[in-house]
């Protein structure tokens, strides 16, 4: 039809603009949000941060038609908006279902020689640290078994809740997720657009972060899932703010009653840097 090699080239780059004007203006900004502008928090408190990873998708009033959070489904929790304590997330996780913190934390401190660990990044409503296997002996920087057993998966959040303070020191609820469509292009996934990994360095002191097992793992397994919400330079939360009627119904009455009581002794701020 176009027999001049220079209109079809024309053609083609024009065609590839289009799409990718396309793409852009139909892909969510993970800058903006209906509920206000980004927030960059660096402090939080922490027995008020709540983790969501709905089993169920739900509605997102900035999604595409198609994508995983365009429609709400009647089995979501509305009672809490699915929103679980740290300890009770990592709980309910197939992979510690039924086991014991002392067993976890056993395999972690048996790890006494230099080693590094790699877990990339799964996108989709189950999102997690997805183990990368490395089949050679320990001795030349081979994955230990008793990882490989208790740490193929560690679940991410979609979503966290928390109340924290602002880049102005203001306090409030607020909300952070990542931008799960950072690998998406012309509507494909391009897990080369969004290279996302977790790198742990052994050995690991644990005896320094709680007295109690169930204490020390959570913080843990925390400090390893937190690095996904923080912005490139790993300094803040890019948030949003939370509706205070939401964030009560998420975080609960009563940690917020306890947190805002004026005559109560002043919660200490978790630092995200």
């Amino acid at each position: 039809m176009f027999r001049d090699p220079s209109l079809r080239s024309c053609l083609l780059v024009l065609g590839f603009t289009l799409l990718l004007a396309l793409n852009a203006c139909s892909t969510p900004s993970s800058s903006t949000s209906p509920l206000g502008k980004t927030h960059r928090v660096r402090q939080l408190f922490f027995e008020s941060l709540r983790y969501r990873r709905p089993l169920v998708p739900s509605a997102d009033p900035q999604a595409s038609p198609g994508g995983a959070d365009y429609k709400t489904v009647l089995e979501a929790d509305f009672e809490t908006l699915d929103c679980k304590k740290p300890d009770d997330f990592v709980r309910s996780a197939k992979a510690w279902s039924g086991t014991d913190a002392e067993r976890v934390l056993a395999c972690l401190e048996s790890i006494t020689e230099p080693l590094e660990v790699e877990w990339r990044l799964r996108r989709g409503n189950d999102p997690a640290w997805v183990l990368s296997v490395e089949d050679k002996p320990i001795e030349e920087g081979g994955t230990p078994s008793c990882i490989r057993e208790l740490f193929p998966e560690i679940p991410i959040p979609r979503e966290i809740v928390f109340e924290g303070l602002n880049e102005e020191g203001l306090r409030s609820c607020f909300t952070s997720r990542p931008n799960w469509d950072e690998d998406l292009f012309l509507g494909f996934r391009v897990p080369y657009f969004a290279k996302k990994g977790l790198r742990v360095q052994f050995p690991i002191e644990l005896r320094s972060l709680a007295e109690k097992s169930e204490d020390r793992l959570q913080s843990l397994l925390t400090s390893w899932i937190m690095p996904i919400f923080l912005d490139e330079g790993g300094l803040s939360l890019p948030s949003v703010v939370f509706s205070d009627s939401l964030c009560r119904k998420c975080v609960g009455e009563a940690t917020l009653r306890r947190l805002r009581d004026p005559n109560l002794p002043a919660v200490p701020l978790w630092n995200v840097k």
